[in-house]
């Protein structure tokens, strides 16, 4: 074949399929900022996939929740669990997922806005999609667009596990779904499953197992309170310096009233403006070494996207405010400052 002719060939093959490729480069792009899992495949799923910056041990204490969500698995029915940080939610459906006799190509959404609902395209499997949302009364906080998520599910049959904080962040999410025409009992059905808490002797046992000497534990009925080191952490705030104290009471803050991004990310400028009310000024640089420190004593961790992640429980349990102020006047002052 004639050289020019092959070279055409190759020139008109390249303007068609770099388009192509750019088009769906683009698309996998966006679809990343909405979901941090793209249908990935069960068994390839890592801990920080879903537990992101928390500490993960092998060992893991079985409960009912267990048996609930190997039921609701095998069913392939929606689902929601229910508890307080630390009760070992997110960690439950990592387990369950991954112990599952079967695969399941999973969707995880993210806490951002989305302007309309977009649904990955999934063009190998048919069969065992599922979506999961974390935090879910974060989720319908931010994502105005969750109504749609919900219909699009039922109508290609893709089953939507969940989890929620107890108590009055439930109420919050059911309220939510309330006053956009959902019921969260016609969502679930009977699949709402709130994890009770560890016994004291349970939680002795658990301790044993992992080497953990029980006095030094500050135990609160979570699993998961055995596991990060509350006591340990409650000596170093107290031991913090003033800066810090401010900085992590600053996020604490904003915490409270919803500001931050998808799993417990705060943006630095946020955290800055809020500080800035306690009179806490500083260069770049020295904020860069007070995040360090506080990184150092496993407070904080700061990303490559200048956001800085601290674990709930310890913004819930640990850090405490310097006066004690009702919520809607830590809401006032919040709205005050930006």
């Amino acid at each position: 074949m004639d050289l020019t002719l092959i070279l055409t060939f190759i020139g008109i093959a390249l303007s068609i399929l770099i388009p192509v490729v750019g088009y769906f480069y683009k698309n996998h792009k966006d679809m990343s900022n909405y979901y941090s899992l793209i249908w990935k495949n069960s068994k390839k799923i890592l801990p920080k996939d879903l537990l992101n910056e928390r500490p993960f041990e092998d060992f893991y204490f079985e409960r009912e929740v267990d048996l609930f969500l190997k039921k609701v698995l095998s069913e392939k029915k929606n689902a929601m669990l229910t508890g307080p940080p630390l009760s070992g939610k997110t960690r439950a459906f990592y387990n369950a997922v991954k112990k599952y006799n079967g695969k399941f190509y999973i969707l995880a959404t993210r806490s951002i806005l989305m302007s309309h609902f977009l649904l990955p395209a999934y063009y190998r499997y048919s069969k065992n999609r599922l979506i999961f949302i974390d935090d879910f009364q974060n989720f319908v906080e931010k994502q105005e667009s969750f109504p749609q998520l919900f219909k699009t599910a039922k109508a290609k049959d893709i089953p939507v596990i969940v989890t929620c904080h107890s108590g009055k962040e439930f109420t919050k999410a059911r309220n939510k779904l309330i006053e956009n025409n959902l019921d969260a009992d016609i969502l679930f059905g009977e699949n709402i499953f709130e994890i009770g808490k560890v016994s004291h002797e349970e939680g002795k046992i658990i301790a044993d197992r992992m080497g953990r000497q029980w006095e030094h534990i500050s135990f609160n009925g979570t699993i998961g309170s055995i596991f990060m080191k509350l006591n340990e952490m409650q000596r170093r705030f107290e031991q913090s310096g003033t800066i810090e104290k401010t900085i992590l009471r600053s996020m604490r803050s904003l915490y409270v009233c919803g500001v931050y991004e998808d799993n417990t990310y705060f943006k630095m400028d946020r955290i800055k403006k809020v500080a800035g009310q306690s009179e806490l000024e500083g260069k770049d640089f020295e904020w860069t070494g007070w995040i360090k420190s506080l990184e150092e004593k496993e407070f904080v961790h700061l990303s490559k996207k200048n956001l800085v992640w601290a674990e709930d429980a310890y913004l819930e349990y640990i850090v405490k405010p310097e006066t004690e102020i009702s919520n809607v006047e830590l809401f006032e002052e919040i709205i005050e400052i930006f």
